[in-house]
């Protein structure tokens, strides 16, 4: 039984097809069907606040300096509160390390590693 005419991927193995005629193989030969999608891409921008908006940060630095010029007591206020904001931050990273610390240690307690009890520093050996 012969084979219907029409269109069939290019006996020679090329990424094309060939028409075939009932009979044989025509010099007929499609290309390769190339589908291309635009894919957005989010472009994030590294630059700091302050760089990308250097208009803003000048007014921001100059209506900050009117500031604490007219009202003295702004200062010391501003500064005790940087100053307990950088202590809870401060905290908050204590806490996390010491968490990482003692979750580390329970893992090779739980793996029978003797340092998940002593630490990294093991007792001495004594014979």
């Amino acid at each position: 039984m012969q084979a219907q005419a029409g269109w069939y991927p290019d006996p020679s193995g090329a990424p094309q097809q060939r028409f075939f005629d009932g009979q044989d193989w025509t010099q007929a030969i499609t290309a390769p069907t190339i589908v291309s999608v635009a894919v957005p891409v989010a472009v994030h921008d590294t630059r700091h606040w302050t760089e990308r908006h250097p208009a803003w940060t000048a007014l921001l630095v100059f209506w900050l300096a009117c500031m604490l010029w007219q009202w003295p007591w702004l200062f010391p206020t501003l500064a005790a509160a940087a100053a307990i904001i950088a202590a809870v931050r401060w905290e908050r990273r204590r806490r996390a390390r010491l968490a990482a610390a003692a979750d580390r240690q329970n893992t090779m307690v739980l793996r029978g590693d003797a340092r998940g009890v002593y630490g990294d520093f093991l007792p001495a050996q004594t014979d």
